[in-house]
């Protein structure tokens, strides 16, 4: 995949787009590819990715827990939300998104968090609440959620590398918020304005995604 080949879907509800996605044999590509051919870009001289909003169909699942912290799974395959577009569509015309995000079946989310490839961040343990904000390039490596969004600590250090010489700051936008809410939730992943990494998108907005077919779903 690369983003320099124009594979970049028009921009459209968010839904809408997976839909469309889906009907010319396409999935979203997930976060960790966006980051990493942003990084290739850099090292060829080519700028243009920076400079675009692009969603992700990376997951973002979370529950709020009985000590008030949450739970939070982080997926990078196909998932409920990706797979089911029409599902987003009837809830955002039926009113039921919960600030914005997606309800996800307790059954789903408890797969999801047993799944292979799931990272699962239990915010109990840390006593504390995901970063969300302006912080320091050395915090976001040092935090197990925004490594995890990005794949591995590998690729979220040579993404936040190619950040700090194009803009030449130390600190980077990332925001990760939770709503607190009896069921689980879910969201997609973006990386956002400034290039910051955003796991509290909204789901019923516009939104820019980079269409992939690998070589098994030709």
């Amino acid at each position: 995949m690369t983003l320099t080949q124009k594979i970049i879907m028009p921009v459209q509800r968010l839904d809408l787009a997976l839909r469309d996605l889906k009907s010319q044999g396409l999935r979203p590509a997930f976060l960790p590819e966006i980051a990493a051919e942003r990084v290739r870009s850099y090292k060829a001289g080519i700028l243009e990715p920076w400079h675009q909003y692009l969603d992700s169909g990376s997951l973002r699942a979370f529950r709020t827990l009985k000590s008030g912290y949450p739970l939070v799974a982080i997926s990078h395959k196909p998932n409920y939300i990706t797979k089911n577009p029409g599902i987003l569509t009837e809830a955002i015309e039926r009113g039921t998104l919960v600030d914005r995000a997606l309800e996800i079946p307790d059954s789903e989310f408890e797969r999801l968090v047993s799944k292979a490839g799931t990272t699962t961040i239990d915010y109990s343990k840390k006593r504390r609440h995901p970063l969300n904000g302006i912080v320091e390039i050395s915090q976001a490596l040092d935090d197990k959620e925004a490594i995890a969004s990005f794949g591995d600590y590998k690729r979220a250090k040579a993404y936040f590398d190619a950040f700090r010489e194009i803009y030449g700051r130390n600190n980077v936008g990332i925001w990760l918020r939770i709503t607190e809410h009896n069921k689980p939730l879910g969201r997609l992943l973006c990386l956002g304005s400034n290039n910051s990494l955003d796991g509290s998108n909204y789901l019923d907005i516009s939104a820019r995604f980079v269409g992939v077919r690998s070589a098994r779903e030709k």
